[in-house]
């Protein structure tokens, strides 16, 4: 699904930093609302969260990589984990407060905050 969703951001939202793709992940919750609300009150979701934020770190990782190719291992490692916990941050705090906000404005915050962090 990861790399679906990577490849039709890339083809629409060609501007983005491509280190995640959370335009399609943003839009998705939103079109699923109810089941994301009653989610987010489940006592599951944050075993949930914690799952999926290890596969965005490796994503963030595997993108970091060949955007920057001279980064010590550990420095991308750290990178990585900081850009995946802001966007599980970001979703679970969405979801938390019932989707209030549109997605786009979840999608722009994500990407002001890569842009800050991600300096090739």
């Amino acid at each position: 699904m990861f790399k679906s969703c990577e490849r039709a951001q890339k083809m629409e939202r060609p501007g983005d930093t491509g280190i995640l793709p959370s335009w399609h992940f943003f839009r998705h919750v939103a079109s699923a609302k109810g089941f994301a609300v009653s989610m987010a009150k489940s006592q599951t979701f944050p075993h949930y969260l914690a799952a999926r934020e290890e596969l965005f770190r490796d994503l963030a990782a595997r993108n970091l990589r060949s955007l920057l190719p001279d980064m010590p291992k550990q420095d991308l490692e750290n990178l990585a984990s900081m850009i995946a916990g802001a966007f599980v941050g970001l979703m679970r705090r969405w979801m938390e407060t019932g989707l209030t906000a549109p997605p786009e404005d979840l999608h722009n915050a994500f990407e002001r905050f890569v842009r800050s962090v991600v300096r090739p």
